[in-house]
């Protein structure tokens, strides 16, 4: 099993979805055997275009798989695409696609002697692309630019709270993500004396760079609570496929808020 052409675009942008393109040759004497009908085709991204089995899948990022099904003729080939969805983090450079057919050593294969990553895995059964796909950063930058609450609130009783978010990065947020919204006695978030007042997705879509988001709710404020608090809001990203969490710059829009103990006093 041979992997003969690899070929995808010339640029990509972290996450987003790249496609490739391959073929895949039976470069044996025999058909693949009857009982090993399928097999699985991975892939990979490297910024070396050399195979080493020692460090390659260190240093590698996996995209993911695609199983192959049916069988092939000696001689035969097939061609196929996959397209998986590029990290988000993904340092920008040139990369290289590799692919590794039967990358579980389901067929049999006259060079199956050879070992990569402890397993008789052929080194015929690596490709990759011979020119590397420039992949360029463009990260998301959520950011709190406006809130808006009544300047007193009564525990145990919802207070109306206003606030926008917007992305000044230079690429589009993902689709959904949850804003929290937390009660401080201070302005520092995570020291120990948060609260978290509520909690909220947001599910319309992606924010594109220079757009913003705004949106109003009414919070519940905890019985619990008496003094002055502030404000502090923070978007967290909620990533599909797996994704890596995108940079987010957090600013800090400070609110103070006085919370009020009411208690009725019954005439003995």
């Amino acid at each position: 099993m041979t992997v003969d052409e690899v070929s995808t675009s010339q640029n990509a942008v972290a996450g987003t979805e790249i496609t490739i393109n391959y073929k895949v040759s039976n470069s044996g004497l025999s058909d693949t055997a009857l009982r090993t009908p399928r097999w699985n085709d991975n892939f990979y991204l490297s910024t070396s275009n050399t195979f080493d089995k020692a460090t390659f899948y260190q240093d590698a990022i996996y995209l993911g798989n695609k199983n192959h099904y049916g069988a092939l003729t000696a001689g035969g080939y097939y061609k196929d695409t996959a397209t998986f969805s590029l990290p988000d983090n993904l340092d920008e450079g040139n990369y290289y696609v590799f692919i590794i057919t039967d990358s579980g050593n389901e067929v049999f294969e006259q060079d199956d002697v050879d070992e990569v990553k402890q397993t008789n895995l052929a080194l015929s059964n690596v490709g990759h692309n011979v020119n590397p796909v420039s992949i360029i950063s463009r990260p998301a930058d959520l950011v709190v630019t406006a809130v808006n609450a009544s300047p007193t609130a009564e525990a145990g009783k919802t207070t109306r709270i206003s606030w926008s978010v917007s992305n000044q990065g230079t690429g589009d947020s993902a689709a959904s993500w949850n804003d929290r919204i937390i009660a401080s006695t201070n302005n520092t978030l995570g020291d120990g004396d948060d609260i978290e007042l509520a909690r909220f997705s947001r599910n319309n879509g992606v924010l594109s760079a220079g757009e913003t988001d705004s949106r109003t709710e009414d919070v519940l404020i905890p019985f619990e609570l008496k003094g002055e608090y502030h404000l502090l809001f923070k978007p967290i990203l909620t990533m599909m496929f797996m994704r890596q969490i995108k940079k987010i710059t957090m600013t800090l829009p400070i609110c103070p808020l006085l919370l009020l103990m009411l208690i009725a006093i019954l005439p003995i």
